[in-house]
């Protein structure tokens, strides 16, 4: 009861907020999603625990869309997003600008949901369902494709993990016939 609240007084009891530290504790993302209405949607406040006295910045402000993920890689914050392309992009905005709303598409919308992702060192690993199955490309920062890894076979990745920076990637992936 003698807690003091520093993020969510205004917050809609329909509105669930989701913190998330950045992986050197600096920032902290709230991805506040409301799930409610016809049409699910998001807002994104970043904390800067170094500039205490600036709050939670709301981030891209008037956009009526969903955002799925949001994560801190690089000086970057890397989004997840439905605004204006149905089956997801991913956009990015350098935290050194993180006042304005100049994000960079660098995963544009595709012909086949985005599915799920992650950044890992100077790669970002990008999941797809292509015909009921998962496909697994990987992109540099930029979003230039580097290659496709192959899957062993039809069936679907039901999650991926790494360390920001490992030169490692866990893939959980399954099938009818492997489980």
């Amino acid at each position: 009861r003698e807690d003091v609240m520093v993020f969510g007084e205004t917050l809609k009891r329909e509105q669930t907020p989701y913190p998330q530290l950045s992986p050197d504790g600096r920032y902290l993302i709230a991805l506040v999603q409301d799930l409610s209405g016809a049409s699910p949607y998001s807002q994104l406040y970043l904390f800067d625990r170094e500039d205490s006295q600036r709050g939670f910045v709301p981030i891209g402000r008037g956009v009526e869309a969903f955002i799925s993920a949001a994560v801190i890689h690089r000086d970057n914050l890397h989004m997840q997003t439905n605004h204006e392309s149905p089956l997801a992009k991913l956009i990015t905005i350098e935290l050194a600008n993180i006042g304005a709303s100049d994000f960079t598409t660098v995963i544009p919308e595709g012909s086949f949901p985005l599915k799920s992702w992650i950044a890992v060192g100077k790669y970002l690993f990008v999941e797809t369902i292509e015909n009921v199955s998962s496909r697994l490309r990987v992109y540099d920062l930029d979003g230039k494709f580097v290659k496709q890894i192959e899957l062993p076979g039809t069936g679907s990745i039901n999650s991926l993990s790494a360390e920001p920076e490992s030169e490692e990637l866990l893939i959980s992936f399954s099938s009818f016939l492997k489980p």
